[in-house]
């Protein structure tokens, strides 16, 4: 079966399946619908259900990597700064960087940052892209993603997909619609 997502602008027509035979990691799709007419609203009410999602699917005590895609720049940084207080909240700040604050790799790379906000999440573990990003910055949060260190990324752009390749085993996909 195909599978069109017409609230992101893809028909059945346009989105790929292959049999589960050729699958190395067997497909799992879970679908959860939020009620909530008011945009802005419908958004704020996603952010606990993605973090549980990403614990309960990407793992805990051996974590995969997570791609999130949202709908508009600002969601992706307000999606970032969500997912780290959830892991506050759990007395758990890092839980999705999983180098030492301490190692020099990770701390050069880091210096690299100028946005305030994407050093901020970068450094617990959540990077974020979105057409603002600079070049430099999006190569950075590429490095630390491929290279484990950050497990969580997010995207608002589709045109960034096109630019930036992530291997995931685990992708959200927050959409704005009700479709």
């Amino acid at each position: 079966h195909t599978i069109g997502l017409p609230g992101m602008g893809a028909s059945a027509a346009a989105t790929f399946n292959f049999h589960p035979n050729t699958r190395p990691v067997p497909l799992e799709l879970y679908i959860q619908g939020f009620n909530i007419s008011h945009t802005a609203s419908r958004l704020a009410a996603m952010a606990k259900p993605v973090y549980q999602g990403v614990l309960r699917h990407a793992g805990v005590l051996k974590p995969t990597p997570v791609l999130v895609f949202v709908p508009n720049r600002k969601q992706a940084r307000l999606a970032a700064i969500d997912l780290l207080t959830y892991a506050s909240a759990d007395r758990a700040p890092d839980r999705f960087r999983h180098l030492p604050a301490e190692d020099e790799d990770f701390k050069a790379a880091l210096d690299g940052i100028k946005d305030a906000t994407l050093k901020e999440t970068l450094g617990s573990g959540v990077g974020y892209l979105h057409e603002g990003v600079s070049e430099p910055e999006r190569k950075i949060v590429h490095q630390l993603f491929e290279a484990g260190a950050v497990q969580v990324s997010r995207s608002c752009n589709p045109q960034l997909c096109s630019k930036v390749s992530f291997t995931s085993l685990q992708v959200v996909v927050v959409s704005r619609s009700l479709a």
